[in-house]
C-alpha cells in the first residue's frame, strides 16, 4: 500500500506516521487501527493493551467500564452533570466523555464506536444551541 519510490525492492512500507498512531504495524497478524479504524497487522497484543491509560497522582487507572446496552444511560448521565452554574469541576463531564470513548474504542466494534462519537456530536451541539439561544435572549437588541 505504501510504497518508498526510491526502494529499489517491491516491498511495502509502513509510512513514519502511521506507526505513531498504529503500533506494531509491520507485524504479521491483521487487527484495526483504533485511531482511524483502518487495518493492519499486529501480533499477539490485545486491543486494549494498545491504549494508553489515564492515571491518578497514585499510579491508579482512571476507568470508565460498562456493557454495550449501558451505554446511552451512562452518556445520559455524564451530559445531565453539565450545569455551569454548579460548584463542580467544569471539565468532569469532559474527561468522563473521553473515557467512555476510550472504553468503546478498546472494548467494541468499530461500528458502536462511530455511533458513540455521533450521539456525543450531537448531544455536544444541542447542548451548544440551548445555551447560545439562552446568550441571544439576555442580549439586548442591537
Amino acid at each position: 500500500m505504501f510504497k518508498d519510490p526510491t526502494s529499489t525492492s517491491g516491498s511495502l512500507q509502513t509510512p513514519p506516521w502511521m506507526t505513531t498512531l498504529c503500533p506494531n504495524s509491520d507485524t504479521k497478524t491483521s487487527s484495526s487501527c483504533l485511531s482511524c479504524g483502518s487495518s493492519f497487522a499486529i501480533k499477539s497484543l490485545q486491543r486494549k493493551s494498545l491504549l494508553s491509560c489515564w492515571r491518578d497522582l497514585e499510579g491508579k487507572e482512571a476507568l470508565v467500564i460498562y456493557e454495550l446496552e449501558q451505554e446511552e444511560r451512562v452518556l445520559q448521565e455524564v451530559l445531565d452533570m453539565l450545569d455551569p452554574s454548579g460548584n463542580e469541576p467544569k471539565l468532569t463531564p469532559a474527561f468522563l466523555l473521553s473515557l467512555c470513548i476510550q472504553h468503546s474504542a478498546s472494548t467494541f466494534e468499530l461500528t458502536h464506536f462511530r455511533q458513540l462519537l455521533l450521539r456525543i456530536a450531537g448531544q455536544i451541539q444541542l447542548v451548544m444551541w440551548e445555551k447560545t439561544k439562552e446568550l441571544a435572549a439576555i442580549q439586548p437588541q442591537t
